[in-house]
């Protein structure tokens, strides 16, 4: 277990190395901020162009030796002055990272109430440091090459740099990726808005706002509304039947469908709160980078000077490396970037020589590639294409309206404004496009009825309103006229009334596990199951059979995965979605059950024929009191009893595989 003064030292020395890369690349990129977050991706995707080619273990020895070099490089070029001067990029980055962190320290466990167990599953296949693709630790001995798991691989990167275990990995890969999101936001703002203080304001509406109905939500609740109120009004919370609204929520919810269409939109600030490690993170960072670029591109041109190439080849090189991140965005982030980039291109005086852009272009999709010819075919095949969205699919305007009127409001002034390069006007557009294509279509997956726009709304919408929030806020603050800035400047203070409801949630909820940042302590609490982990961890890698309890959001595999082991079976609800409907997936989670009840016959051939080297039995399957007697004399000698705890016929513990 790694106590909190030694992940507090891991977690600057993370920080302290992500300085020293931006550092050492800020000649190339010319921009401090770029450096800052183009750095750190760049660095990832080379590893893992590397490790799928052979795997390179355990990095911690080159941590001493790669921070060395990278300090002396930086010494040479007298780059350390550059933090000085762009002070006020570095403390976005240090109050995303510290921000983050606060929430991770104070609610640590990954546990299966969401899906933190199946984002930290992904980090522990990684983990195993083997050439990739990896193993996939819940279903062994498939290989892990059927999710877009690029800010997955990264974390576990950091922590075999730093030798940390997953639970930590986990953690500080989200508090590094929230700080280059900072950066990104921070130098984007400073690209359109002058004042200090506007820059602040689009940085925090886009870590501490919420969508707009944060300012219906607190009034429409006897109690304290949940966190999740205006991330999930349309089709979840503004309904007649949920039992806390009060009259004027009542109103409100009568103003929609009587069963409506189930649309959240979980932006970037819910999610740093709910910390799943999820796939959309990754996409606001490739997001941040993508705007950051263009933003910069936009004040060469301002400024009459051609952009560098390297700048519109960092630009577009987010689209594919958006595959591999978060694919459901990649095509908005095609679109997004081919509307607006028509603009330099036809201006000859800002045009680059197009070898450049190529070239960038072509090493990021070379670098992506092993990863991607491995994803295509599981991808292609994991949903049905684009439909239209029917009548039936759409939420009630109101409740649109309630929901995307900051959007809205900034859109409307940003396209009120007449400016040189007419670039509000531009910038509206693109954002427009975008707006309309989500509400005309969306992708068919599994779900249907209510939740068929689930996934798609899921995945687009809160990029499409923070990306919105994040470039025509400071747009509009910068360069509209005085009452129409004040509007704009009203629009993300109101948002910002999230904050507090973030606040409350923080100071409220109790904190059991607060600094613990393994994240295993709900199971390591029990010092029975605690014994088991410790014990499994210094055994040589085998698969491990944990009962499983359910198809999905169950404490199985926990044990398996904190001792750092393959599971034979893990949520198969998820591993079936992710594999197609695989029909071996259900019979290895029945058969499982089958076996620990005793009826699965030709047990010991079963267990040889799929190569389960661990058992694992705890206070679970108890309930039974000649369970365990019957299923040890089923394993004989093949398998020895390893006791952590026992009262009478009440026992916990593991079988062991005897011999090799």
């Amino acid at each position: 277990m790694i106590d909190f003064g030694t992940f507090l030292l891991s977690a600057a020395w993370l920080y302290a190395g992500s300085l020293l890369l931006a550092l050492a690349c800020l000649p190339f990129c010319r921009n401090y901020a770029l450096a800052r977050v183009a750095a750190p991706v760049a660095f990832v995707l080379a590893f893992q162009f590397i490790e799928h080619f052979i795997g390179l273990g355990s990095l911690f020895w080159l941590s001493p030796g790669l921070c060395a070099a990278l300090i002396y490089i930086v010494y040479r070029r007298h780059g350390f002055a550059a933090v000085r001067h762009n002070l006020g990029t570095e403390l976005a980055v240090l109050a995303g990272f510290t921000y983050c962190l606060l929430w991770r320290s104070a609610f640590p466990d990954i546990g299966p109430s969401s899906e933190k167990m199946a984002d930290l599953a992904f980090i522990c296949d990684y983990m195993r440091a083997t050439k990739l693709p990896p193993l996939d630790g819940w279903l062994p001995p498939f290989r892990f090459d059927f999710y877009y798991s690029l800010q997955h691989y990264a974390a576990a990167l950091a922590g075999r740099l730093l030798d940390l275990k997953a639970g930590a990995a986990f953690h500080l890969g989200y508090c590094l990726l929230a700080g280059l999101v900072a950066a990104a936001a921070y130098g984007i703002a400073a690209q359109f808005a002058r004042a200090r203080a506007h820059r602040l304001l689009a940085v925090a509406a886009l870590f501490l706002g919420g969508t707009g109905a944060v300012v219906f939500v607190p009034f429409m609740c006897k109690n304290h509304a949940p966190l999740h109120a205006s991330m999930r009004f349309m089709g979840s919370f503004a309904r007649a039947d949920m039992p806390d609204l009060n009259a004027f929520g009542l109103k409100i919810a009568a103003l929609g469908k009587v069963v409506g269409p189930d649309l959240p939109v979980e932006i970037f600030s819910y999610l740093v709160y709910l910390g799943d490690y999820h796939a959309p993170l990754g996409g606001f960072l490739l997001l941040t980078l993508a705007l950051l670029g263009m933003a910069l591109v936009e004040r060469d041109m301002k400024e009459s000077r051609r952009p560098p190439a390297l700048l519109y080849g960092l630009i577009l090189a987010t689209v594919p490396a958006a595959l591999i991140t978060n694919i459901w965005v990649a095509p908005l982030q095609a679109v997004l970037i081919a509307s607006w980039i028509w603009y330099p291109l036809c201006q000859s005086k800002y045009r680059p020589d197009w070898r450049g852009p190529v070239c960038v272009l072509c090493v990021a999709v070379a670098l992506i590639y092993p990863f991607l010819k491995n994803l295509a075919p599981h991808t292609l095949t994991s949903n049905s294409g684009l439909k239209l969205v029917l009548s039936a699919d759409r939420p009630s305007l109101w409740h649109w309206l309630m929901v995307f009127w900051p959007a809205l409001t900034l859109l409307l002034i940003a396209a009120s404004l007449r400016s040189d390069r007419q670039i509000s006007r531009r910038w509206a557009l693109s954002w427009s496009l975008l707006l309309i294509w989500a509400e005309l279509f969306y992708i068919k997956d599994i779900y249907s009825g209510q939740f068929s726009r689930f996934n798609t709304y899921l995945k687009w919408m809160p990029w499409i309103y923070n990306g919105i929030l994040l470039t025509l806020g400071p747009l509009c603050l910068g360069q509209a006229p005085k009452l129409r800035r004040w509007l704009a400047a009203a629009v993300l203070v109101l948002v910002c009334v999230y904050a507090a409801a973030l606040g409350r949630q923080f100071w409220e909820t109790s904190k059991p596990f607060a600094g613990r940042m393994d994240g295993d302590t709900w199971l390591t609490q029990d010092a029975a199951q605690r014994a088991i982990i410790e014990r499994l961890a210094r055994l040589p890698q085998g698969v491990a059979l944990e009962y499983p309890e359910n198809t999905g959001f169950a404490r199985s595999p926990g044990m398996a995965m904190a001792a750092g082991q393959p599971a034979f079976v893990g949520w198969i609800g998820h591993e079936q979605l992710w594999r197609g409907g695989r029909y071996d997936i259900q019979k290895r989670y029945d058969d499982a059950q089958s076996f620990y009840r005793g009826l699965g016959a030709d047990s010991l051939q079963w267990l040889e024929a799929n190569r389960i080297r661990y058992i694992i039995w705890l206070a679970g399957q108890n309930t039974d009191p000649t369970a365990f007697s019957r299923l040890s004399a089923i394993l004989g000698t093949g398998y020895l009893w390893q006791e952590t705890y026992r009262a009478g016929d009440f026992r916990v513990g593991f079988w062991e595989k005897a011999g090799p």
